[in-house]
Parts: structure tokens; sequence; C-alpha cells
């Protein structure tokens, strides 16, 4: 039709190096330790944390040095 304009949206940018794999393999660790009690899941869940932070850390140290590299 005449005047009609059609827009795409722009394409989110994948960034593979945020995706997370490490947490199922330690949610998996969790389930096998069976019912030794909270302190256990407590300990699992903040190493899980722990490697979700350095991950994110890593990620974005990766994007400064691409941003500085196409600069």
């Amino acid at each position: 039709m005449k005047g009609e304009i059609t827009v795409t949206p722009p394409e989110e940018k994948s960034n593979e190096s945020t995706a997370l794999v490490a947490a199922p393999k330690a949610l998996g660790t969790a389930q096998n330790k069976g019912s030794r009690g909270s302190a256990d899941r407590d300990l699992a869940l903040a190493k899980v944390e722990k490697e979700k932070k350095l991950t994110f850390i890593k990620a974005w140290e990766e994007s400064e040095k691409t941003k500085a590299d196409n600069k």
C-alpha cells in the first residue's frame, strides 16, 4: 500500500560469553549430595553464585577488549 512503511526491529546481540554453563552442573552436584543439610546446599549455591559473577566479569572484559579493538 502507498505510504506504508515496514520497520524491522534491530537484532538483539547474542553474547554467548555470558551464557552460564556451569550452573546446571553445580545444581546437579547439589542434588547428588542428598540430605546432608542446608549447609551443603548453601555452599553449593554460593559456589554457583561465585562462578556466575566470574563469568559476568569475564564477559565484560571480553566486551571491553572487543570495543577497544573495534576503535
